[in-house]
């Protein structure tokens, strides 16, 4: 039976997504409201053009300190106000999500930054591709690539690695950085009762998203 509801779904998806594992579940089971985290994955590329992933790699210039970004990353690790990483104005004192019962209050349960080799091409001398993941229990508008936004700007050397610091402690957006491309983001899993965020490993499986 499942096998027959992964063919009849993926008759019907477009050809960028697919099924690719179906389970059964409580017919009380919520996709969305029982989920205990999402991992999100932004792949940013830090060199000469690549068209053949240039709908999935975002394209910056010039050298990153991969050292400085995964400092300024590991201090959003825990249960923070990121009101200054939150879009649709948000992040902005006085807005409707301030009065939130929640606010913008998340627990991030990991955040980090790494070099990865590019999964389209042996060819590593033209640039360098960048991995940040970011697990949390739940997410504000745009908060993944405001986050990225703030650590290429650490990054370049514009700002310090503990400029994340101060930008918690503001919990302002107006005090934070750039808004990266979308194109980079990745819906990368979503965890439910019982699973685990997976391990850093040195290179990813593919450029796939899993869930």
């Amino acid at each position: 039976m499942e096998s027959q509801i992964q063919k009849a779904l993926n008759v019907r998806l477009t050809r960028d997504l697919a099924v690719v594992k179906v389970e059964r579940r409580p017919s009380e089971f919520h996709a969305r409201y029982d989920a205990r985290w999402r991992e999100y994955r932004y792949h940013l590329w830090s060199g000469t053009r690549q068209p053949f992933v240039e709908t999935q790699v975002a394209l910056t210039i010039g050298r990153l300190n991969v050292e400085a970004m995964a400092e300024a990353a590991r201090s959003l690790v825990g249960a923070n106000d990121l009101a200054s990483f939150a879009g649709d104005g948000e992040g902005l004192p006085g807005s409707v999500r301030s009065e939130a019962p929640r606010g913008s209050v998340r627990t991030v349960s990991h955040c980090s930054a790494r070099r990865i080799a590019p999964w389209w091409t042996s060819e590593t001398g033209s640039g360098e591709l960048f991995e940040f993941r970011v697990v949390a229990d739940g997410f504000l508008p745009k908060m993944v690539r405001n986050i990225v936004g703030g650590l290429i700007e650490v990054g370049s050397g514009r700002r310090d690695p503990h400029w994340f610091e101060e930008l918690l402690t503001g919990r302002d957006r107006r005090l934070a950085g750039m808004t990266a491309p979308a194109h980079g983001l990745i819906l990368w899993r979503v965890g439910y009762d019982g699973e685990r965020p997976e391990d850093d490993t040195p290179e990813p499986n593919t450029g796939m998203t899993t869930f």
